[in-house]
């Protein structure tokens, strides 16, 4: 009987043997199965930290909850949960995965666009080639290549995806800094371009478009030079030329040409008129070829010509310096106008309404006006002992209409 409760016992401990180790052997199993749940879940998240893209904040908010929901787990809490929570990490590094490689993808794309459309854009501008684009080509192609055949993980992607985006900023920057260096270029051009406009509008008395060009100079100017400036893109530049410097250029040369439409038809009449002078005769051609306005002064004919774009407009006689005091001969021009002033010299001093100086004393000027009037004849060959002292007397009327039409460089040729 002691013999058989003694069998009976010791099969009860070995049952309880075999318990306790298929507990002890389950438990380790659920321990390293949530241990490695846990390791899933605590990569998917340190996976999400480290990209750089963030564009995923959903994604990124599921795995921060699959996160809280894995803290709140003990190990007894049920194999199933864990197990659960583990799959939905997978699923969200799978799509988060997706997203990554779509984004790389695209962002090859932009590069292989960009550089196309930055070369056109530059090569219409200026033509010049970016720097550095048979290496991005080159970059692009092998990407390509590589791309389909081979499958990353997510850091890959992400290193990539940094990678593209790099050399896609310095190609913009690279493209931006040489439209803008063309832009600066362009405006140092139209700089020039005013400055003559300024010339043009003053000799014409035009101060409202003088001033034009002052104003379109200096913000050209502040354009080229102030920091606020050189920081903005060249897209936000062209903008702002657009909209407060270019109209000011375009106004103005609308104006220039206006004026010099009305100038043509006027050269047009005064063509006409000394026409008739020359009816049966050859008028003398002008000296220089290649001149816009030039005056020639004939000695021997004791005659003054003023040519417009080669053609004879006015003719008129004059008296030039008498053989003891004899006019310069060369070829000069028009330094300063003056609207009226005393000549001096040895035993004189005189009035003159128009003094159009050309070669040092030497000038052309009126010799009978409300003030004085000692020569009214002019032409003949009493110039040679009753001539001037150098000067060229004109007309008042003639002196008058070469005053108002000769700007300060018109060239005076003396023959």
């Amino acid at each position: 009987m002691r013999g058989g409760m003694a069998t009976v016992k010791y099969i009860v401990y070995g049952i309880i043997a075999l318990l306790l180790l298929f507990i002890v052997l389950a438990g380790t199993g659920y321990t390293k199965a949530y241990m490695d749940t846990k390791s899933i879940i605590n990569h998917g998240i340190q996976t999400v930290e480290k990209l750089s893209y963030n564009g995923l904040d959903q994604l990124q908010d599921d795995l921060e909850y699959l996160q809280s929901e894995k803290d709140d787990m003990t190990l007894f809490s049920g194999y199933s949960k864990i197990k659960d929570i583990a799959n939905q990490t997978k699923e969200k590094e799978g799509e988060l995965n997706k997203k990554y490689k779509s984004k790389v993808e695209k962002s090859r794309e932009l590069l292989e666009l960009n550089l196309e459309a930055y070369q056109i854009e530059l090569i219409d501008t200026e033509n010049i080639t970016i720097q550095n684009r048979e290496e991005l080509e080159n970059y692009i192609n092998y990407f390509t290549e590589s791309f389909v055949e081979i499958d990353l993980n997510l850091n890959d992607y992400n290193d990539l995806l940094k990678e593209l985006e790099q050399k896609n900023a310095i190609l913009t920057t690279q493209v931006d800094t040489t439209q803008k260096k063309i832009l600066f270029e362009s405006l140092i051009e139209m700089e020039a371009e005013a400055e003559e406009l300024a010339i043009f509008f003053e000799k014409r008395g035009m101060e409202g478009q003088q001033e034009d060009m002052n104003q379109f100079l200096s913000k050209a100017k502040d354009i080229r030079v102030l920091q606020k400036y050189q920081k903005k893109n060249y897209k936000e530049i062209v903008s702002v030329l657009e909209e407060h410097v270019y109209p000011i250029l375009n106004k103005s040369r609308e104006e220039q040409q206006k004026t010099y439409d009305k100038e043509i038809a006027q050269r047009e009449v005064w063509i006409e008129q000394e026409a008739k002078k020359w009816i049966g005769k050859l008028p003398p051609k002008a000296p220089k070829e290649g001149i816009w306005k030039q005056i020639y002064i004939n000695i021997w004919s004791q005659k003054m010509y003023l040519y417009e774009d080669e053609q004879l407009i006015f003719s008129t006689y004059i008296t030039s310096g008498k053989l003891s005091t004899p006019t310069v001969r060369g070829s000069f021009s028009i330094y300063q106008k003056t609207p009226g002033r005393y000549l001096s010299g040895d035993g004189y001093r005189l009035w003159v309404d128009y003094w159009m100086p050309f070669y040092g004393g030497y000038g052309i000027h009126d010799s009978c006006n409300s003030v004085d009037c000692w020569r009214s004849k002019f032409g003949g060959d009493d110039y040679k002992w009753g001539g001037s002292h150098g000067c060229i007397n004109t007309p008042h009327s003639a002196v008058e209409f070469v005053y108002k039409w000769a700007d300060i460089g018109t060239l005076v040729y003396v023959d």
